[in-house]
């Protein structure tokens, strides 16, 4: 082990991680070496197993940490939006929240695009254990949606909460694919401007869905 790397592990186990996330979005999992990995990071061919106990214990640790970070990201904006002092929370402006707070992360120019081709080679050659990223990410962000909406919009039931957050979910994730597909092929990815056009829109679409649902069930 470096000299520097004992000094220093959290440094250290950052690198690898940056490194690791770098080179598995770029090759998938089983193309990417450790030793790949440890030269990008600037680390010992050892630090792998030091810190992380091997390759498949670090792809692990990659996708937990972005999970986490979106996770909480999510979580976060949805209840600052529900404890705000001074208003009362409503259906239009929670969704805005989830939807700004969906997107945002995965717009980055860089951070965005790296997750976005890191789950895309996870689809194609799947490693990760079954259900991690239901019980990392989906699975707390949907109790925590689902509770909100249920606050603002009582009369959904537990199964038109369920589908209406699948319905929202889905028109962000075509809005992200199309996006990074535009990106590739076109070298342009939409202006801000654009994106917050359509976003507006999948908040609209999506109230105007809801408030349908609630008039067919009272």
């Amino acid at each position: 082990m470096k000299a520097n790397e004992e000094k220093n592990p959290e440094a250290t186990k950052k690198r690898l991680l940056d490194a690791a996330e770098e080179i598995f979005s770029e090759r998938g999992y089983a193309a990417a070496t450790v030793r790949e990995i440890t030269a990008r990071g600037a680390c010992n061919v050892a630090a792998v197993n030091y810190h992380y106990g091997g390759k498949e214990a670090l792809y692990r640790e990659v996708f937990q940490r972005r999970l986490r970070a979106l996770r909480d990201l999510r979580i976060r904006r949805i209840r600052e939006y529900m404890e705000a002092p001074g208003a009362e929370p409503g259906l239009e402006g929670l969704l805005k929240a989830f939807v700004d707070a969906f997107l945002e992360p995965l717009m980055d120019r860089s951070r965005g695009t790296l997750f976005f081709r890191l789950m895309t080679q996870e689809i194609l050659d799947p490693q990760l254990p079954e259900g991690m990223v239901f019980q990392e990410m989906i699975g707390p962000i949907q109790a925590t949606m689902g509770g909100a909406l249920q606050r603002v919009a009582p009369a959904l039931s537990g199964e038109a909460v369920r589908r209406c957050m699948f319905s929202v979910v889905g028109q962000l994730l075509h809005v992200t694919f199309y996006l990074r597909l535009l990106a590739k092929t076109e070298g342009q990815a939409g202006s801000r401007e654009e994106v917050r056009a359509v976003l507006d829109h999948i908040v609209r679409f999506s109230l105007g869905g809801m408030l349908a649902t609630m008039e067919e069930t009272s």
